[in-house]
C-alpha cells in the first residue's frame, strides 16, 4: 500500500502542477483513503479542499495551489 499512496501523492502533484485540478483531486482522494494517517495525506488535505473551491468557484489558482 505504500507503493500505491506514493503513486497517488506524486500523481497528483503532478496534474496540480499541470494545472489538470479534477484528475490532482482524483489522486489526492486514492492518497487520502489509502494512508488517512500519513503526514503528508494530512497536508494534501488541504490542497484538495482548496482545489475543490477552485474547480466549483472556476476562478484562476493562486500561486499556492501550483506549488
Amino acid at each position: 500500500n505504500e507503493a500505491k499512496w506514493q503513486d497517488a501523492i506524486a500523481l497528483g502533484h503532478a496534474a496540480r502542477r499541470s494545472g489538470r485540478r479534477e484528475e490532482a483531486l482524483t489522486h489526492y482522494r486514492a492518497a487520502l483513503a489509502l494512508a488517512p494517517d500519513q503526514a503528508e495525506t494530512n497536508g494534501v488535505c488541504g490542497s484538495v479542499l482548496d482545489l475543490a473551491e477552485v474547480a466549483r468557484s472556476g476562478r484562476a489558482p493562486s500561486s499556492r495551489h501550483l506549488a
